[in-house]
């Protein structure tokens, strides 16, 4: 493993092949949760938008960023009283489930990668690594250079479960720790291709078009791609988490999370 320093931020990124060696994510997690003061655990896919929801969360009731996994198991274990999570929908022992917003997962290359509208199987067989070099598709880029989230995040979850099919990642997969990290290599690797939360996509790196419908703000306030996601609360019933709850889908919360995310009415 190496320690590199991407943008302005030093991000730790490894490859698929050795991640297996890491302390279990959701193990780490619990230890912070426990010790941390705010009562919600908040997806990192959702770090952008956190800001404006100071309304109906304020900072210091932010326990902390969590991949989506480890923010459901500090609720499970009662770490926290509520979970913000991307991704498919969550299932955590009792908690009640309310979707708060649409999102979808975008892939990205770097600008100079002109790589024509693609699909879901040609997606796959990227980052399956049946495909490993960008002549086979037209682009004088070289090899493919694959970087993904780490396990237990939502948009990977998304990428395994309904890109791959439950088929695995390439074992020459960089994994790196956050979505900015992923957008930092992205626009620094001419050859790679990664995907990141179409909410948290940025200049500097080129949107793919797939099944012929680009992750542009209005299609995915329209639910106009292939690859929608939901944002969610899971809280316990009874619990303070209710009252965040009530509040993220009132009038107020929802005026605030339209800035980021589609109606939760995409989902059903």
């Amino acid at each position: 493993m190496g320690l590199l320093r991407l943008g302005a931020s030093a991000v730790l990124l490894l490859t698929a092949a050795t991640a297996g060696g890491c302390s279990a994510p959701g193990r780490v997690a619990g230890e912070a949760a426990r010790a941390a003061e705010g009562r919600v655990a908040v997806s990192v896919h959702m770090e952008g938008a956190i800001g404006d929801l100071a309304w109906c969360l304020p900072a210091e009731e932010v326990a902390g960023l969590y991949s989506d996994d480890a923010a459901l198991e500090s609720l499970e274990l009662g770490y926290v009283q509520a979970a913000l999570t991307w991704g498919p929908r969550p299932t955590v022992g009792e908690a009640i489930v309310v979707a708060i917003g649409a999102d979808a997962l975008a892939f990205i290359v770097h600008p100079s990668n002109q790589i024509g509208p693609l699909d879901k199987e040609t997606i796959r067989r990227l980052f399956s690594g049946e495909v490993s070099d960008w002549w086979s598709l037209g682009q004088s880029l070289g090899a493919v250079r694959l970087i993904s989230r780490e396990e237990g995040s939502g948009a990977r979850q998304i990428l395994e479960e309904v890109v791959l099919e439950g088929g695995g990642l390439s074992s020459s997969t960089v994994v790196a720790a956050s979505d900015g990290a992923v957008l930092d290599y992205v626009a620094s690797t001419p050859g790679a291709i990664g995907y990141v939360p179409a909410s948290n996509l940025r200049e500097g790196v080129r949107a793919l078009t797939l099944e012929g419908r680009r992750p542009e703000p209005q299609r995915v306030r329209e639910g106009d791609y292939p690859l929608m996601v939901g944002v969610w609360i899971a809280y316990a019933a009874g619990g303070p988490g209710e009252e965040l709850a009530r509040c993220l889908t009132g009038s107020v919360g929802l005026e605030e999370l339209a800035r980021w995310y589609g109606p939760p009415e995409l989902l059903r």
